[in-house]
């Protein structure tokens, strides 16, 4: 799930993943009358939780992708339900290229952790 108006600039890349992933994005937070703009942003925490719960599957963890009030509150949401959430990155300060290989190399880790963990089943 990928957070925060900023991907327009980082749709390239996620498109890479595309193959391996499924890419969700919440457009805009703060804009959805249900989920007001408050201190500390719970209801925007609320927003992202209710969305993630809607789309993902039973049992399934996502990967949280967000810049800035998205890297927060994918943060705020992994606290809240962390048995929801694999892992979170942040989608800003070094650029595209920096976050393309961030998430080449969160692939492999992951595809080599599952080929371990299905080794020792064996």
């Amino acid at each position: 799930m990928r957070t925060g108006s900023q991907h327009r600039r980082t749709q390239t890349i996620f498109a890479e993943l595309a193959d391996d992933y499924e890419i969700r994005v919440i457009e805009r937070f703060g804009h959805d009358p249900r989920f007001p703009v408050t201190r500390d942003w719970p209801y925007l925490v609320d927003q992202l939780l209710e969305d993630i719960d809607a789309r993902r599957l039973v049992d399934a963890k996502v990967w949280l992708v967000g810049h800035s009030l998205g890297e927060y509150l994918s943060l705020m949401a992994a606290l809240k339900r962390p048995q929801w959430v694999k892992g979170i990155r942040n989608a800003g300060f070094a650029g595209d290229r920096w976050l393309a290989q961030q998430c080449a190399a969160f692939i492999a880790m992951d595809r080599a952790r599952h080929a371990a963990f299905a080794h020792r089943r064996d």
